[in-house]
């Protein structure tokens, strides 16, 4: 995992990491990522692009509510002006490396983008996807891109010398 404390995440690793529904193997990896955050200490982006998809699933009634909770626990940033020109730079980058053909392509590129756009703006130094698409455009954006990880980085760690 990388060591800088201002990083962020797409919306699938919210949807493993914080509503825990997915694949088994993506659960366990998000798991790890989420500890690895509590653990560096971590401040963790969420554009609000990415809250807007995480919400589509939650009961309408309760939606207020989660996108409360999650603006607590994280740092919800907007998608504003100041996002525009590089999620258009992003989106036209982008539609050379995808299949346009496929349906919803454009949906998908263009909300990367903007979940791109807005986490470099608001000075995320790292952004993490299991989706290797998202992370090229990460990369493009100058971020360091990383997938979530397969396993705990110290297994064994050494003792804390406070516990001595």
């Amino acid at each position: 995992m990388a060591s800088d404390s201002l990083v962020a995440i797409d919306c699938m690793t919210l949807v493993w990491g914080v509503r825990k529904e997915g694949p088994k193997e993506s659960l366990e990896r998000a798991k790890i990522l989420f500890q690895n955050f509590e653990r560096d200490k971590s401040q963790i982006i969420v554009p609000s692009i990415v809250v807007a998809e995480y919400l589509t699933a939650v009961d309408v009634n309760k939606r207020f509510d989660v996108a409360a909770a999650i603006g607590a626990r994280f740092l919800v940033m907007p998608f504003d002006i100041k996002c525009t020109a590089l999620a258009a730079n992003l989106f036209s980058d982008g539609k050379s490396g995808r299949p346009m053909s496929q349906p919803n392509a454009r949906v998908c590129l263009r909300a990367d983008s903007m979940i791109v756009a807005t986490a470099k703006i608001h000075g995320a130094k790292v952004f993490y996807s299991h989706d290797k698409n998202c992370r090229s455009m990460a990369k493009n954006a100058g971020m360091d891109p990383w997938d979530l990880p397969t396993h705990v980085e110290n297994l064994f760690p050494s003792p804390d010398p406070s516990e001595e």
